[in-house]
């Protein structure tokens, strides 16, 4: 197996509710070649591991709470590829090719370290 150019890490506490929704989003959208999806449960008990249970294509690290920066870390350190991208677990992705447009941003501008996204509230609000 190789080792994915970008790794989608998701950092998770407690957020069984909005889980399901956003990993959903990310493997319908995401024709990216080359890329993995890493989660990091930060010590949920509200039933998000077994949310993760579901997703067979979601590699995932259980790790004992020690908040968000410590999950992250976690995740970071994990990711073998040579980009990464931070998502929320409230964040549902509706746009197909996503992420090859962010990886398009981020090699276009070599002396970026951080590249965003715009992001669209139910509402309709950006």
């Amino acid at each position: 197996m190789s080792t994915p150019a970008v790794t989608i890490v998701i950092p998770v506490y407690n957020d069984a509710a909005t889980l399901a929704a956003c990993l959903r989003g990310v493997l319908a959208h995401t024709d990216y070649p080359d890329w993995e999806l890493l989660v990091v449960d930060d010590g949920s008990t509200d039933g998000s591991r077994q949310v993760l249970q579901a997703f067979k294509q979601v590699r995932f690290i259980k790790k004992s709470r020690g908040g968000v920066a410590s999950a992250l870390n976690a995740g970071f350190a994990a990711a073998p590829g040579r980009d990464i991208v931070r998502l929320h677990a409230d964040v549902v992705i509706e746009t197909p090719g996503w992420l090859g447009q962010l990886v398009a941003a981020a090699t276009s501008q070599p002396q970026a370290g951080v590249v965003g996204v715009r992001f669209v509230y139910p509402d309709g609000r950006i």
